[in-house]
């Protein structure tokens, strides 16, 4: 007959245990074996032992029950040592995105306040493109302190997730979040070589870089993101595994729909010159879009990093 354990594992358990209890093969939650024939109305495929909980269909965890606390403890307990490493590695994630944030204002901070103090000289200078502002490439270029900072917030964000998703692949297999955090990985690594590389290319090689790049970090982005949906139903999770799905398809629609506001806007105004105000009105409404997107993608990576606390840190 077939049975579901507390945490939703469909199961072939033999006829003459029934009644007893037993340990799911999977996810090692306590179960009692329903008698004859109250077992018979289950109607879904036989899950294999060897199947985990991160590769049932999405629509699926929507449909499980959370998981009672002592069983997510048993299941996590023996993996306690990985687990701390990847607890540690989502804490490298989070400071690449508080170091990103930091490091892009106090650019823009320096460059405004050195544009401020050399304005005069600046503008005898052929820093400033006529009709086109000054050329911020030639400032830094002149200011030894703001390519350190143009340069140091450029190299540690990505040294820092490198070494998150290096300790992230410590999760154990039968989560189901291992393959994609390798991958995340790996195309992450790719990506810092291209830029490396980028000084050595040929100019028609160069200007396919951008591009690349764009694809190799949007690869990495869907692989985390699943790593860390994977991460939460293993956990137990199916609110943060369900907040992950979510933030991996938001950037789509704010960019798709976005795009779609920004043009119909610009030839709105391009009609009606009054209509600017639209046109400010999609900027701020998308740029608090993803404000909000990032915020809650910080707040994600908290609450894993609390589920996956150890139990004595988290009764202090």
């Amino acid at each position: 007959m077939n049975i579901r354990c507390p945490n939703g594992h469909v199961l072939e358990v033999d006829d003459a245990h029934a009644g007893l209890r037993a340990l799911c093969p999977l996810c090692s939650a306590l179960m009692e074996i329903p008698a004859w024939p109250t077992a018979i109305p289950v109607a879904l495929p036989v899950a294999s032992p060897l199947a985990t909980a991160a590769e049932n269909d999405f629509e699926d965890d929507e449909q499980l029950d959370q998981p009672e606390e002592a069983t997510i403890a048993a299941r996590l307990a023996p993996h306690a040592e990985a687990l701390g490493r990847v607890r540690l590695g989502l804490s490298f994630h989070l400071a690449k995105i508080y170091t990103t944030i930091i490091g892009t204002l106090v650019v823009l901070v320096a460059i405004f306040f050195y544009v401020a103090t050399n304005a005069q000289a600046l503008g005898n200078q052929p820093m400033v493109r006529p009709g086109r502002g000054i050329d911020l490439e030639k400032i830094v270029g002149e200011s030894a302190l703001l390519m350190v900072l143009m340069l140091t917030a450029a190299v540690v964000p990505p040294v820092l997730g490198i070494i998150g998703s290096w300790l992230c692949t410590r999760v154990p297999k039968e989560s189901g979040a291992a393959g994609p955090i390798t991958t995340s990985l790996l195309v992450d690594k790719l990506h810092i070589l291209l830029a490396l590389s980028s000084p050595f290319l040929g100019a028609k090689m160069r200007s396919y870089e951008t591009m690349l790049g764009a694809l190799l970090h949007l690869i990495a982005f869907v692989a985390f993101m699943n790593f860390l949906r994977n991460l939460a139903i293993y956990c137990g999770r199916m609110e943060l595994a369900r907040q992950a799905r979510t933030l991996l398809h938001w950037p789509y629609l704010l960019a798709g729909g976005g795009a779609v506001l920004f043009v119909i806007s610009l030839v709105i105004v391009a009609i009606n010159p009054v209509a600017v105000i639209l046109l400010a009105v999609v900027v701020l409404g998308i740029g608090f879009g993803i404000f909000m997107w990032l915020v809650r993608y910080l707040l994600l990576l908290h609450q894993l990093r609390a589920v996956l606390r150890p139990a004595r840190e988290a009764d202090l």
